[in-house]
């Protein structure tokens, strides 16, 4: 919930602040055509900041202390880094790792050493920032190049330990294992789909087809949330199942919303 009152709060104050912006590129949000008042905008984004950061510190203070880092990189990359070139994608990255950590850090500190929950982070980081590198050549008309390929790299790197390793998290050891068809289907899935909607951005794409591959791949989070659900059973199957299944219904809702 905390992370969702952030994430909340990142999108409305970032439309806040793109107001003049979008005025000129973008008259058809909502804010450029008077559909809700730019007031009422940044209150509800202070107001979901604060409820957010209140939720992370009633879970726990460890994880209030990282809802506050993460609500100063929102703000900061809304107001200032997003149109730095390489600190930009690295920063919305950063957020979406953190927020990770909102949650794992509920059980305490020790989820900050715990080898599962970096190797997530670091691969919801680095996918995300991928994933703003191909955004911000949405208009550019030039081939992506490399970039394109960024997510699903960065995912294969952060599923590649939970093949072939099996985690004890409460002694902070790891032993060696063979993975098992099931773990390569879950593993592979997010990192499949990654590759195939880079692999759509070959040649010069059109804006449109770099705004889709873009939604495509934020979607494709859902399937590399799942697989690190699985990695822990039997308590994480749950909620990997729950993922899977919420992955058909935000792609009918991507019809009509943006993937973000």
């Amino acid at each position: 919930a905390a992370s969702l009152c952030l994430y909340a709060a990142g999108l409305l104050g970032n439309d806040y602040l793109d107001l003049p912006e979008d005025r000129r590129d973008r008259p058809q949000r909502p804010l450029p055509r008077s559909a809700v008042r730019p007031g009422a905008v940044l209150m509800s984004a202070i107001v979901a900041t604060a409820l957010g950061l209140l939720l992370a510190f009633q879970a726990n203070p460890l994880s209030g202390v990282i809802a506050v880092a993460l609500a100063a990189l929102v703000w900061s990359y809304n107001r200032w880094l997003k149109r730095r070139t390489a600190l930009g994608p690295l920063v919305m990255g950063l957020c979406r790792g953190l927020s990770l950590l909102v949650g794992a850090t509920v059980t305490g500190t020790a989820a900050l050493a715990a080898a599962p929950v970096l190797c997530g982070a670091v691969g919801l980081t680095g996918a995300v920032a991928g994933i703003t590198m191909i955004a911000r050549q949405e208009t550019a008309l030039r081939p992506p190049g490399w970039i394109r390929w960024v997510p699903a790299l960065m995912l294969f790197f952060a599923l590649l330990p939970f093949l072939f390793l099996r985690w004890d998290v409460a002694n902070g050891s790891a032993a060696l294992r063979l993975p098992e068809a099931m773990d390569w289907l879950r593993a592979g899935l997010p990192v499949v789909w990654a590759a195939i909607w880079g692999w759509t951005l070959r040649g010069i794409p059109s804006p449109p087809a770099v705004s889709r591959a873009v939604g495509r791949m934020i979607l494709g989070l859902l399937l590399f949330q799942s697989a690190l659900c699985a990695s822990a059973p039997p308590h994480g199957n749950a909620p990997a199942l729950l993922l899977l299944l919420a992955f058909p219904v935000a792609s009918w809702v991507g019809r009509w919303f943006y993937g973000s």
